[in-house]
């Protein structure tokens, strides 16, 4: 707000006392050591001040006599200089808004960038997100003439052979890696079986499984950044879950 100088602190110190800014002092810690930073908050009066100063309000003023005089008929300006009038009040009108408008866009820009001491991890909602985009698309009622809602019988049936499916797969898989199967590579095989399986009947089918003790699921013990696809990743207990194994056997 204020040019850097000898002056600035006169002029920071003349626009309190004119009431168009107060002071507020805030501990920046963003840095390794605490640093007192004052902010100027500008007031409803310098907020009027910034708009009158920006306002095309003078120039319009300037044209508005000869806009009267054409009412006249015995007093009628000349076409040429009422021309000139109107061209001049044009530009310092456009220019007059240009100036607020790129005032306006860097002060919301700058309001918009992003926070320097930390970051927002996305991944979580993004995955919710995800979750509801699939539930929308398997609850959407057909829009087809001849689409009918699947009986649930039918329903019953298809999740059933999902969930041996995914049994039998990850038994197969943990038997000849010794290893549990992650996520991607169990998707990927069931997606090649039925290309019509969405990511939400997959991770219901997941949990359902996990529950009734059929298969166990385990964390991912790397970095989140390391997900080969973070969208199948599953969030039981604040855990991320993104391997299945067989369940424990009892003997």
């Amino acid at each position: 707000m204020f040019p850097g100088g000898a002056n600035v602190k006169a002029l920071a110190d003349r626009a309190i006392e004119e009431g168009l800014i107060t002071a507020k002092e805030e501990v920046d810690k963003s840095k390794k050591k605490p640093k007192k930073v004052v902010y100027a908050l500008i007031t409803e009066r310098g907020i009027q001040r910034v708009m009158d100063a920006d306002s095309p309000k003078a120039a319009l003023e300037a044209l508005l006599p000869a806009v009267q005089a054409l009412g006249k008929p015995s007093d009628q300006p000349e076409p040429e200089a009422f021309r000139i009038a109107l061209a001049s009040a044009t530009e310092t009108c456009v220019a007059a808004i240009r100036q607020a408008f790129s005032q306006l866009e860097g002060e919301v820009l700058k309001a918009l960038g992003p926070a320097p001491t930390f970051a927002v991890d996305a991944r979580p909602l993004l995955n919710s997100l995800q979750r509801a985009l699939e539930c929308v698309r398997v609850s959407a009622p057909p829009t087809g003439p001849s689409a009918a809602a699947p009986r649930p019988d039918q329903a019953a049936a298809s999740a059933s052979a999902l969930e041996e499916a995914i049994v039998t797969f990850v038994r197969g898989w943990a038997k000849a890696k010794a290893v549990g199967c992650t996520f991607d590579i169990l998707w990927d095989h069931l997606r090649g079986q039925n290309s019509e399986l969405t990511i939400g009947a997959f991770q219901d089918a997941l949990r359902k499984l996990h529950q009734a003790g059929r298969i166990r699921l385990s964390g991912w013990p790397r970095m989140l950044d390391d997900l080969p696809q973070p969208h199948l990743a599953l969030f039981v207990s604040s855990k991320v879950m993104y391997y299945a194994q067989p369940a424990c056997s009892n003997g």
